[in-house]
Parts: structure tokens; sequence; C-alpha cells
């Protein structure tokens, strides 16, 4: 019963991805490849993740750290829409954090104090590979974004990967970006956020009563420089 309402919510994913394909000159189903959910302690909804390294049968996973917690558990699920034989198609791995930012939720969560980040490993076994590489990941201009401009950020909910259109807001901060909070909901914290041109520009945080806020990619960048964490980063 589990399995066959499982097949029929992936039926649903897919659908929604139909229909914003149809709005977008996006590749959604590209795109999705690299989201993962990111699972705590075998828990439901704990956050999304995205691969952004790769070295031999190593994957390098960016969430948000508070997703990951104190856990010393944590399990990786890639995407499950995935029809090629060469990758991970909806698998569960272990994962070990090898870097990750103090988060301070006391801290109020609409400043640039701030730097919610974390980055998983993953080691694949020899027996699913060969792997398919991983869709390169286009770096966005955040400074370049204005109000109302459309970005796509793509949830790995319990039931599959879901690609929602959103907008920007108005913020001042210098380090996030606050964007209206359609379909963003618990579980996805360190979902990506990606321009019309499938550049990426950042990963959730939070969702409040004023909309959702997610950390600009160029801090990420530089948080990942400092951990020597760019040298496997797959890229454009």
């Amino acid at each position: 019963m589990r399995k066959a309402i499982f097949m029929t919510m992936s039926a649903v994913i897919l659908f929604a991805f139909g229909l914003l394909q149809g709005q977008t000159d996006m590749d959604i189903n590209e795109l999705s490849r690299g989201v993962v959910k990111v699972i705590i302690d075998k828990t439901v909804d704990n956050g999304t993740g995205i691969v952004i390294g790769q070295e031999a049968n190593k994957l390098y996973i960016l969430t948000a750290s508070h997703v990951i917690g104190k856990s010393k558990k944590i399990s990786v699920r890639f995407c499950p829409i995935n029809e090629s034989n060469l990758s991970p198609r909806g698998d569960l791995y272990k994962g070990k954090v090898v870097n990750k930012t103090k988060f301070d939720d006391r801290v109020p969560k609409r400043t640039d104090t701030d730097l919610d980040i974390a980055v998983i490993e993953v080691e694949l076994p020899s027996k699913d590979f060969p792997i398919k590489s991983f869709p390169p990941i286009g770096i966005g201009d955040a400074s370049r974004i204005s109000s109302f401009d459309k970005v796509i950020s793509l949830c790995y909910f319990d039931i599959g990967i879901f690609a929602a259109e959103n907008k920007i807001q108005m913020t001042p901060l210098e380090k996030k970006i606050c964007i209206t909070r359609d379909s963003i909901s618990p579980g996805c914290s360190g979902s990506p956020i990606f321009d019309e041109h499938e550049n990426i520009l950042g990963i959730v945080l939070f969702t409040d009563v004023i909309g959702a806020v997610a950390t600009k990619i160029d801090s990420i960048l530089k948080k990942l420089e400092e951990w020597n964490e760019n040298k496997r980063r797959i890229s454009t």
C-alpha cells in the first residue's frame, strides 16, 4: 500500500514538474537530479540539500546547518524520479558532516549575523558506479535580482521533489534573500533557489509570516572557500 501511495505521489510531483516546465525554459528535471533529501535520526522531512561537489565515489552536499543540528546519524536520499541506471535513484545512503557553521537559534533570524550552512559527504559503494555526472551548477548573481523577479525553489518532501515558483521580496539584508513562501514549508530548509537561467542564488533557511529567507550564494561560496570545498565543486 505504501509503495502504491509513493508511486501515486511521485506521479503528482512529475505532473507539477510538467506544469512548471511549460511556464519556464528551465530544465527542472535536470536540475532536480542534484537535489537530495537529508534525513536525521530516521525521522521524516528534515530538510533538503543539493550536490555541489564530487570526488571519485564521494559526493558533497550543501544544506542548512540547523537541519543537521547535533545529530550524528545522517542519511541522504537521492532524486527518485531519475530514470538513469547510471545514477542513484531514490536510494538511501549514510552521510557524515565534514563542515558546518555554528547556528545560534537565539539570534533573530532576519539578520545578517549568522551563516547557516553545512556540507555532508556521502560515499557511494562500488556497486553504484559508474554514476552519471550531476549537472554543473551555474552561479547566479544575487546582487542583480530585483523585487518580484521570478525564482524557482526545489524542495524534497517525503513524497518526492517539488518545484515551486516564488517571487523576490524587497530586503535590506546583504547576505540573505527574501522570497514569497509559496509551497515552502518544513522540510524545505536547505532547498536550492535558482534564477530563470538555472543559476543557483542561494539555499532556503526558514519561513515566517512575512515569507521565506535564503542565504545568498556568494556568502556560501566564501565559506566554502574557507573550508577548501571549492576544489570539489561542480560548477560551470
